[in-house]
């Protein structure tokens, strides 16, 4: 078996105002020293040996990922 992962987030441009919401509760809690959050997800993805990073790339790029507005990375 081989396990990945992949993290998709969104793109830099777009605006986060579930991260930004979070940002603020922090600091309404005196969090000190929190710049900036922005929320995304991550999947752990369980295969069997001869499934490909090419394949969960895939999977990601086609299923778990908006491309209009989300990037994703696979490790």
């Amino acid at each position: 078996m081989k396990k990945y992962q992949v993290v998709v987030k969104l793109k830099p441009n777009v605006l986060d105002p579930q991260g930004k919401a979070v940002q603020q509760a922090a600091e309404r809690m005196a969090l000190k020293g929190i710049g900036s959050i922005r929320m995304g997800k991550y999947f752990e993805i369980e295969t069997e040996d001869d499934v490909t990073l090419e394949s969960i790339q895939v999977l990601a790029k086609k299923i778990l990922t908006n491309e209009v507005i989300e990037i994703f990375e696979v490790f």
